[in-house]
């Protein structure tokens, strides 16, 4: 009897460990399409014990990281196309068709990373037409954000130090080759001053 209830306790426990264990993370990304252009209205992290995809259509979604490296990415459809009947005072349906909405709010979904930096939507001419900062979910070192938040003027700084050397280069490099006109000018300042001296 104990051995039965040990085993059924183990078998609980272990259905149980394995359904959280099957739990994926999500981005859930609310946008707003309007004429063309994309907006974000809401952005969560969803837990789901199923796969979550979106309908598949011809915009594009991007998870990229620091490096800018695309960590996944996803074909969606927006959903602005809906299909109408006309009816009748009699309620007959008499004709109907196909009707394309300006505006639509809807729900995309992207696997979550820990190192992600920014999701991308782009058009179906792969245009860039939103950039979502997601790092606020995620997981970085030390390292990778002191490198990511270094500001406008350190960029410029560094920019301008890197230029500096490039041109300062060929400048020292003929300095290096013609080092023998260096010191015969010292030679001759150490001689003219010798002579003032002695003067």
């Amino acid at each position: 009897m104990k051995r039965t209830l040990i085993f059924l306790i183990l078998l609980i426990s272990l259905s149980f460990i394995a359904g959280v264990q099957s739990f994926q993370e999500y981005y859930k990304i609310d946008l707003n399409y309007n004429k063309g252009e994309f907006s974000l209205n809401n952005l969560n992290i969803e837990l789901s014990d199923t796969k979550l995809g979106n309908h598949f259509g011809i915009y594009l979604v991007k998870v990229i990281n620091l490096k800018n490296q695309t960590l996944n990415s996803t074909f969606f459809n927006v959903p602005n196309k809906i299909l109408y009947d006309n009816i009748d005072e009699n309620g007959t349906i008499n004709g109907g068709g196909l009707l394309e909405l300006d505006e639509v709010n809807f729900t995309i979904y992207a696997p979550y990373y820990e190192n992600a930096n920014e999701i991308l939507i782009y058009d179906e001419n792969l245009t860039e037409k939103l950039r979502v900062d997601v790092r606020m979910y995620s997981k970085f070192s030390k390292d990778e954000l002191k490198k990511e938040t270094l500001t406008k003027d350190e960029q410029l700084t560094k920019e301008e130090k890197a230029e500096f050397e490039k041109e300062a280069e060929p400048f020292i490099e003929k300095l290096a080759k013609n080092w023998w006109i260096l010191v015969a000018i010292l030679l001759i300042l150490i001689i003219i001053l010798i002579r003032r001296f002695k003067k």
